[in-house]
Order: C-alpha cells, then structure tokens, then sequence
C-alpha cells in the first residue's frame, strides 16, 4: 500500500452497516477494509483492469460475499443512489494539455480535474449525515491549498476538517514533463494563477455538522504510517 491508503484506512469512518462509497476504486484496498469493519460497499472505477485487481483483492482478504464493483465515470452508474460515507483517492498528478500519462494518475493541468468533476455531484449522493472523505494532493500557494476552497464551495455549509500531511514546491511535480509540447506555456500558467505548491492533504466534511475549517497536521498520526510503509520495505 501507498502511505495515502495507510492514512485514508487508518482516518477514514467507516460506518458498521453503513453504505460506503469509494470512487476511483484502484486495487479496492479501501472497499476491503470497510467491508472488514461492517460496512456495505460500493466501488467504481473507469478502468476494467482496476476492477479486476479490486476483486482480486476482495477475494485474496477473504470478504463474504459479492463485491457490488461497477465500472464507469464517477457517478455516472449509480443513478440517485446516496450513501453514508463518500472516500475517494482520485488521480492527482498535474499534467500539461498535449502530455500522454496514466489514466490513474492524470489530474489535468492543475492535477485537479477529478476533483472538480467528483465535488459537482457528491453532495446530492450524501445522506443526510453523511461524510465525504479525500485524500490528494493540492496545489496553491505557500500556504494555502485550492482544495480547501473547493470543497467549501460543494459544501457550503458543513464542517471542514484537513490534515496536513506534507507540502512540496510544484515545480518538482512539472519537470517530468519538460519534453511535452506547450510545457513552458503550462508552467507560465501555473505560476501566473499562484500555484507555486503541492499540499498533500486528507479532508473530511461533515455537512450536518455546524459550518467550520478546521486544519491540522497530526505528526505523530504521520509518523505511524510512515513507519507503517516503511516496515513493508
């Protein structure tokens, strides 16, 4: 697993006989650990051969039952269906227009086109209590993520919980793709719109709950997953 998977198990609520939601499914580790705990799962992702590790995994951890993994865009599947708890671990990684990447990992120009898409919609597929939950890299100036703003806006009122988990200069994030046609271009906007980090983030929003942002950075909740993924070496 990849440190976000440990925080995101580790910090999510999952709910004992709640309906669970996991967008971008990937490997369906999360799925797993839910259903582990009581929950009743769903998982969706875009991509048949993540579905397929997904079960794989479902059936490698020994969980009763038929995984409900559907394949398709966000939503798109599930029709008005709402659930307790929403998680999602989208692609995150900011990509210039013209650059050929993965599809698990390609967040567009800012490394925020998921998000956005996922945050359009996610509130009319909450319970009424229910929680959203993210964790992702954000980009935005020194000190402040967009992330933070977009939720807001999806959530207007609600409470908004984020943990600071790390935080790196953008730049280091765009390099790979120095070859890619239009990357001048792409950073010039970048830097132009203020983003000169990436915030490595986990939120939780609560829309039942009286409206607040709240921030944190639980070092020693970091350390332990650190040391976590690091034992697995």
């Amino acid at each position: 697993l990849m440190f976000e998977q440990v925080y995101l198990q580790r910090n999510a609520r999952f709910f004992e006989g709640g309906d669970v939601l996991e967008l971008c499914l990937g490997s369906g580790v999360n799925c797993v650990t839910a259903a582990a705990r009581g929950a009743n799962v769903t998982g969706v992702d875009i991509n048949p051969r993540a579905l397929a590790f997904a079960r794989f995994n479902w059936q490698l951890n020994g969980i009763e039952g038929e995984p409900e993994f559907v394949q398709g865009s966000l939503f798109e599947p599930l029709g008005d269906r709402k659930f307790d708890a929403i998680l999602i671990n989208p692609p995150f990684e900011p990509a210039p227009p013209a650059a050929s990447h993965f599809l698990h990992s390609d967040g567009g120009a800012d490394g925020l086109d998921i998000v956005r898409a996922c945050l359009g919609r996610a509130p009319a597929h909450l319970e009424e209590n229910g929680v959203f939950e993210i964790v992702t890299y954000s980009p935005g100036d020194a000190e402040t993520p967009l992330l933070i703003d977009l939720l807001r806006g999806a959530f207007p009122t609600g409470r908004i919980v984020a943990h600071r988990l790390n935080r790196t200069r953008l730049e280091g994030h765009l390099t790979p793709f120095r070859k890619t046609p239009g990357y001048r271009e792409w950073c010039r906007g970048l830097d132009e719109a203020g983003l000169t980090h990436n915030h490595f983030l986990f939120c939780r929003v609560e829309p039942a709950v009286m409206p607040e942002t709240e921030t944190v950075t639980p070092v020693e909740e970091i350390d332990e997953c650190n040391r976590i993924c690091a034992s697995w070496e």
